[in-house]
């Protein structure tokens, strides 16, 4: 999505688009659909790994991809081949640029309704029952929104990303992302603003819809483990939010008719890279992928919980579009010792903010704290393993980007 004043003809080209390569969507019986503002690519994980130990062979589609196009499209956790990737754009995705061009009058498929497309010809290939879509942008244009039917609708929460495509208000979003939401869908979500959850309600009533609104109400007894509805589970990562994300995915589980013990099973072997993941003891560095208001306060607040207070170092980048001076006055709370900024490379979907305005707002809130640009992660990254002992924290997070070039060049200073 680039152009908010024409979001209507996004799914018709890309619905011309499929009727050229045999309509892929179309062969898939079961969808699981989600979006929400924070935690929908977790809860995606999540999902998928639950399917996949109950024996059920899964796609799951997520965005955006930290490293390459391929890590997006996954079937049982297993990221698809450079060569199938490849494979599909020469035989089928080529081809059918040539001939659309030819025959219909909208402009090209974006660059993401093409990602969507080979993923859903990967899944209809290799014959999948069941696919998890985590939504791009939104919802009701987002190019996942072609499948004609799904099992499940799944909206995390509302918060305020992307306003200059989805409206400047939670309200405004909201109503883009329960675009999802269609006739006889059941929508499950732990959104808990009273004026959203109403807003939510009205929908399902036009769209014949039920909602199913959680309770993530539960008992913490260790980082990673908890009670809910007096069963005991274990994740394998850290933040309270990650068990408000697990508990969305055992309800909608079980509406799915998946037995416990898998349930169980899914959620510990569930793998979340990037998100307050653990990545050196000594020094201790966390890589998170946290790019917006909501996900940053989510990272503070597991970083208060979690970690004991010593001298942490800060390594960041934002990109454009996000509300900069929010997320700096969060991050401004854990008073770092340094402050490195810098800007993620090659990227032709996101364009990084330029670290230069982020270091004002940083030195208006954190006068006396050291704080300097960098014109690569790999640089930013060596200046502050320089001035952190093994004993102090390092925390990376503003960006999935920046966590994916970080985890390329992290060998070199651990």
């Amino acid at each position: 999505m680039t152009d908010s004043k024409h979001c209507n003809l996004y799914l018709k080209r890309l619905q011309c688009f499929l009727d050229l390569i045999n309509n892929p969507e179309k062969q898939v019986p079961h969808y699981i659909h989600i979006t929400g503002t924070s935690g929908k690519g977790s809860v995606a994980l999540m999902l998928s790994s639950i399917l996949k130990s109950s024996g059920k062979k899964t796609g799951t589609l997520t965005s955006p991809s930290p490293d390459t196009l391929q890590s997006r499209i996954e079937i049982n956790g297993i990221k698809i081949s450079k060569s199938e990737f490849t494979k599909i754009v020469k035989e089928d995705i080529k081809p059918a640029l040539e001939k659309y061009q030819k025959v219909f009058p909208h402009n090209l498929p974006s660059f993401y309704e093409i990602i969507t497309a080979i993923a859903l010809k990967y899944f209809a290939d290799e014959k999948l029952k069941w696919v998890v879509l985590e939504v791009g942008c939104g919802g009701r244009y987002d190019s996942t929104n072609i499948i004609p039917k799904k099992d499940l609708a799944i909206i995390t929460n509302i918060g305020l990303d992307h306003t200059e495509i989805l409206g400047k208000t939670k309200v405004k979003i909201a109503k883009e992302k329960l675009g999802i939401v269609k006739k006889g869908n059941t929508l499950f979500t732990t959104e808990e603003d009273i004026k959203i959850l109403d807003i939510m309600k009205k929908h399902c009533v036009k769209e014949k819809a039920k909602i199913k609104i959680i309770n993530t109400k539960h008992k913490t007894l260790k980082t990673n483990t908890f009670i809910y509805k007096n069963k005991k589970y274990t994740l394998p990562v850290l933040g309270k939010h990650q068990i408000k994300n697990a508990i969305l995915s055992i309800e909608s589980a079980k509406y799915l008719k998946i037995p416990s013990k898998y349930i169980l099973q899914g959620l510990k072997n569930v793998k979340l890279p990037m998100r307050f993941e653990i990545i050196s003891k000594k020094p201790l560095i966390i890589l998170d992928s946290a790019h917006n208001e909501d996900k940053i306060k989510s990272t503070v607040k597991t970083y208060n919980s979690l970690v004991k207070k010593n001298d942490l170092h800060l390594l960041i980048s934002f990109s454009k579009g996000k509300d900069i001076k929010k997320m700096v006055e969060i991050l401004s709370t854990l008073n770092p010792k340094t402050i490195a900024i810098t800007k993620y490379q090659k990227n032709n979907l996101k364009q990084p903010e330029n670290p230069r305005k982020i270091s004002k707002i940083f030195k208006k809130i954190l006068p006396k704290i050291q704080t300097k640009t960098f014109s690569t992660p790999k640089k930013a990254l060596k200046w502050t393993r320089e001035r952190s002992s093994d004993k102090n924290t390092i925390l990376i997070t503003g960006s999935t980007y920046l966590a994916g070039e970080i985890v390329k060049n992290l060998k070199l200073f651990i």
